[in-house]
């Protein structure tokens, strides 16, 4: 056996490079080769130069140069050149046929899927729930103080109507009650600190305009001389009789030191000496305390049973009483006042229980400090002003 030469090696070697798939069977090349045909009957089987099928009969297979699919029978492949992977089948939801974003979904049928290029995976064709506005006022639940009050909402104007329209957590003042007679002084009530004066108001003998209607006792005065039947006058038909002698008169309070947590007080002494019936009376008080919370201070009739309380626990740490007038017919309650407590106000309890009292005898006003060991203090001064009726001829 001779060694093959070197030379005949190389090539054989050459002729297995260029011919890689031939059978040198009498110099030809067999009739059914596996690697390139031109036999289009066969399944996956090729005749160009890309390695892909252009037999379109199988599903799956591929004719185009991409590596994608053109058999649009069966659903999940994909039949279009620009996106390889991607489905135009839209019967079946979550695939997707447009070629701007893979993986979105043109389906509208199913809520959750995508049909539009700008945001993969997100769905517009399904829209959120509007947000709440049960009142149909234009503002939503979450930015409304009241969803359920049409008239109410940020911005809106006030009403006369006791709430807050324009969501502002303040409420005007000419809305409020604060006499609870269920007016307010948008409504017309001239006096919200009294319970007794509104629109609606009987008109008596208290020399308070009680129906708001800017007269004062006008009712009364039937024959025009200036004194109303309140007053005392003698005849109201009558103009040239009218009582003599009414006066008034102011009394004195002593002062002195007011006893610390003692229940009985400071009792001040006023006489009075006249018999003629009280037509109205007023206070007055000069008080040194170093909380005035801690006083209730009370005027007390002659009669013994009959006292008006002018104040009790106001002003909280506030010191003193400086020239306090108490006057029914003034508008700011005691108790709504700040110490050191200057000027007019309404009292406790309304001295008008006062008018046609018989005044003879001593009048007492008492100074109580409720609190042992707490501040101390003493009545300066205190004085009740009197005005009697006349006396008719």
């Amino acid at each position: 056996m001779h060694p093959i030469p070197l030379r005949s090696l190389l090539v054989l070697s050459l002729s297995l490079l260029v011919f890689p798939a031939c059978e040198l069977v009498g110099g030809r090349a067999p009739a059914d080769s596996l690697v390139e045909d031109d036999e289009t009957a066969t399944p996956a089987d090729d005749d160009d130069a890309t390695g892909d099928d252009d037999d379109s009969t199988d599903a799956g297979d591929d004719d185009d140069a991409t590596g994608d699919d053109d058999d649009s029978t069966d659903a999940g492949d994909d039949d279009d050149s620009t996106d390889a992977g991607d489905d135009d089948d839209s019967a079946d939801a979550g695939d997707d046929d447009d070629s701007a974003d893979t993986g979105d979904d043109d389906d509208s049928a199913d809520a959750g899927d995508d049909d539009d290029s700008a945001d993969a995976g997100d769905d517009d064709d399904s829209t959120e729930p509007p947000p709440a506005d049960a009142d149909g006022d234009g503002v939503i639940a979450t930015l409304d103080c009241d969803d359920n009050d049409a008239s109410s909402y940020p911005g809106a104007p006030e009403l006369c109507d006791g709430l807050d329209n324009d969501c502002d957590s303040n409420l005007p003042a000419d809305e409020s009650d604060n006499d609870y007679d269920t007016w307010m002084p948008c409504e017309g009530d001239c006096n919200d600190w009294n319970y007794g004066v509104n629109p609606y108001a009987f008109e008596g003998c208290d020399e308070l305009d009680n129906n708001c209607d800017g007269q004062v006792d006008e009712w009364s005065d039937q024959d025009g001389d200036g004194w109303t039947t309140c007053a005392g006058d003698c005849d109201d038909y009558d103009p040239s009789i009218v009582p003599v002698g009414g006066t008034t008169t102011t009394y004195t309070f002593a002062g002195g030191a007011i006893p610390d947590g003692d229940l009985q007080g400071l009792q001040a002494i006023a006489t009075i000496p006249s018999t003629a019936s009280i037509r109205d009376i007023d206070a007055t008080l000069d008080v040194t305390h170093g909380a005035t919370y801690e006083l209730t201070i009370s005027l007390h009739a002659p009669d013994g049973f009959t006292s008006m309380e002018l104040v009790a626990g106001a002003g909280g740490y506030g010191d003193d009483f400086v020239g306090t007038y108490f006057d029914d017919e003034t508008i700011l309650p005691i108790n709504q006042g700040t110490a050191p407590f200057t000027g007019s106000y309404v009292p406790g309890t309304s001295l008008n229980s006062l008018d046609f009292v018989d005044p003879l005898g001593d009048w007492t006003l008492q100074v109580v400090d409720t609190v042992p060991g707490g501040e101390v203090g003493s009545l300066v001064s205190g004085s009740i002003i009197v005005t009697t009726f006349g006396t008719c001829p």
